[in-house]
């Protein structure tokens, strides 16, 4: 298979080595419970709903973190240098938001634009377009397994149901989702990454 001058068995070495099961990014609603017709009167509403002294959880990315956790499962830059940010200005956040399986990911810079429009924040994934069980219902793992294999994408993932709940269909479409990010002026896009393998478990 071509891998674009790459060694396929040595890109499978690398897989397999960092091809661990990890934690999962299930500390807010799936994207499928949120739509555009959830505005600023609806997000008054649910906040008006709170009872009084009720606590409120705020989800905050902070891009340079001085110790790992898993609260979050986001994928983090650790740092012990208080000076590392200062190293990115000129250039911008480094930002990367991943595809699919079988979808090109993308990094890109961030803008002091972005820091007005949206406190520096960026989505960090194409963003589900149906849910897991959906998915599932959709096609099976074989298939999406199929499919990636054909387009010379190597696959190492044990649970069939798992591939099939990841399928590229049920995301939402990167490459709209990173032109909007960049026309926004959110981040400006620097690079498009293609998949060679995938590692799932």
């Amino acid at each position: 298979m071509e891998l674009s001058g790459l060694d396929p068995e040595r890109v499978e070495a690398v897989l397999l080595r960092y091809g661990g099961a990890g934690p999962r990014y299930t500390s807010y609603p799936t994207a499928p419970a949120w739509s555009a017709s959830y505005d600023a009167r609806c997000f008054a509403e649910d906040l008006a709903g709170l009872a009084p002294g009720a606590p409120l959880s705020l989800y905050v990315h902070v891009p340079f973190c001085r110790s790992l956790c898993h609260f979050c499962a986001c994928n983090r830059m650790i740092t012990h240098d208080p000076a590392l940010p200062e190293r990115y200005r000129a250039v911008g956040q480094p930002v990367v938001i991943p595809g699919s399986m079988g979808t090109a990911s993308y990094v890109l810079a961030g803008t002091d634009a972005g820091l007005a429009l949206s406190f520096g924040s960026t989505c960090h994934g194409a963003g589900r377009a149906m849910s897991r069980g959906a998915a599932k219902r959709a096609r099976t793992g074989a298939e999406v397994r199929h499919e990636l294999e054909a387009r010379g994408i190597i696959v190492r993932c044990p649970s069939s149901g798992e591939l099939a709940e990841e399928a590229p269909t049920a995301y939402k479409d990167v490459e709209r989702v990173v032109d909007v990010v960049h026309r926004a002026g959110l981040a400006r896009t620097v690079a498009r990454l293609r998949p060679l393998g995938v590692v799932k478990g």
